[in-house]
């Protein structure tokens, strides 16, 4: 592999094909306008126009139908043409589909750690073994092959990614990685690198990491920056950055909820969510009664 002065000058192409061999990045020929897919005949505009929840049908997606709706409002308000969309946190594809079926989509990011054992704030550790890229990509491919070519994957951390791999910067960042405080806080950190001039930026889960976001947003006032944040239906939360943020998250269709109110009920909304995850011996030992009883 050649050294690269990345602070060199060089053309966009050259550096792009540089940090892909460098970074393993599934190659994209081109992302530009003329690239973009032609529109498909199963109505996409008009179901996105009427956020239809069947768009995340083909990919299975772990996200409420309230998370959806808010997911599909986040997309009518940032799509135009040649736009780009970059998530943490993939899993098996289902939250970036929808971008991968527009036609006005002109690239798809993709990054995801892939490690087997994920710790999560609430207190337990999930495992994502055999959960790997391409068994994401083998899924995506029965279901929109011929967009396929506009998707970027990195499987290593957000802050291993430089930002000249991020081309064109997204209109669109979904943070859904590791749900922990302190990982929602650095991803966020990494995103502001990469997201475009009058991007937003959301998070998933977002009672789960409440603190961390929380952090995110003191940040953002102890930096004196201009920026709005709401809360949209189910637990999806978004940031927007700059003089006229609160004026393009208003074009969010779905209904918003301020960030104070949001948070409000988080720290009962994570106990919660605890105790259901980690059931009481009491509880635990009757759950096992009942399933020998049953079974």
């Amino acid at each position: 592999m050649p050294n690269v002065d990345l602070a060199a000058p060089a053309s966009n192409s050259f550096l792009l094909r540089i940090v892909s061999q460098k970074l393993k990045v599934l190659p994209v020929e081109n992302s530009t306008l003329s690239k973009i897919h032609p529109i498909s005949d199963d109505g996409f505009e008009e179901r996105l126009a009427r956020s239809d929840t069947t768009l995340f049908e083909p990919i299975s997606i772990s996200a409420s139908p309230e998370d959806q709706r808010s997911l599909l409002a986040l997309h009518q308000v940032v799509r135009h043409p040649g736009y780009s969309y970059l998530e943490i946190g993939s899993e098996h594809g289902g939250s970036l589909q929808t971008h991968l079926a527009d036609p006005w989509c002109s690239t798809v990011f993709s990054i995801d750690l892939r490690v087997g054992n994920v710790p999560d704030v609430r207190g337990s550790v999930f495992s994502y073994h055999g959960v790997t890229t391409a068994r994401m990509i083998d899924g995506l491919s029965q279901h929109y092959a011929t967009s396929l070519s506009k998707l970027r994957t990195f499987d290593f951390p957000a802050s291993e990614v430089p930002v000249e791999a991020i081309v064109p910067a997204p209109s669109l960042v979904f943070i859904d990685g590791e749900h922990t405080n302190k990982a929602v806080q650095e991803d966020f950190a990494v995103c502001r690198r990469f997201i475009a001039s009058g991007g937003l930026i959301a998070f998933h889960d977002a009672q789960l990491v409440h603190q961390g976001i929380r952090g995110c947003l003191k940040t953002l006032k102890r930096e004196g920056r201009n920026f709005h944040a709401v809360g949209l239906a189910g637990a999806v939360f978004v940031v927007a950055i700059g003089a006229d943020a609160q004026e393009r998250l208003s074009r969010i269709k779905i209904a918003q909820v301020d960030s104070a109110e949001f948070f409000l009920d988080a720290p009962a909304y994570l106990r919660q969510a605890r105790k259901e995850l980690h059931p009481s011996r009491i509880r635990l030992f009757l759950r096992r009664c009942r399933q020998y009883l049953f079974s």
